[in-house]
């Protein structure tokens, strides 16, 4: 099995995806485990499309990246808290994490948490939203 050549950040030894591979399989925990792998867009992605709430063991750098924030909310919406606060105050972030679970209102900004439309989608999944609605 051919793999990509990627470089680790680090070290700037090449690695081969298929060497990869059983860490993507075990991606969740993987992060976990090695910080190195983080930096390692697809396995990050392929981590917290299994479970969303990966995303908090993410680089800080990774955090900021739309992409796997949004694979991470649309799996758990909670998920929002880890996220960076660029990516909390963004409407459609927000709103896919909201749709996939109302108690994802806790980690959206001040602004977001306040707004009718959001509070309104909180609801259908999550009865206490107008309660937590700052």
């Amino acid at each position: 099995m051919g793999g990509v050549d990627l470089v680790f950040p680090f070290s700037g030894r090449p690695a081969s995806l298929c060497l990869l591979a059983p860490a993507v399989r075990r991606a969740a925990s993987c992060l976990v485990l090695s910080p190195v792998l983080c930096f390692v867009l697809c396995v990050v992605l392929r981590a917290v499309r299994q479970r969303g709430e990966a995303l908090r063991h993410a680089s800080y750098m990774l955090r900021f990246d739309s992409d796997v924030v949004y694979a991470a909310v649309e799996n758990d919406g909670t998920a929002l808290v880890y996220a960076a606060a660029p990516l909390r105050r963004d409407y459609d972030v927000v709103e896919t994490a909201v749709q996939n679970n109302g108690r994802a209102l806790y980690g959206a900004s001040d602004r977001l948490n306040r707004r009718r439309s959001l509070v309104e989608l909180a609801l259908e999944t999550w009865h206490e939203a107008l309660d937590h609605s700052r």
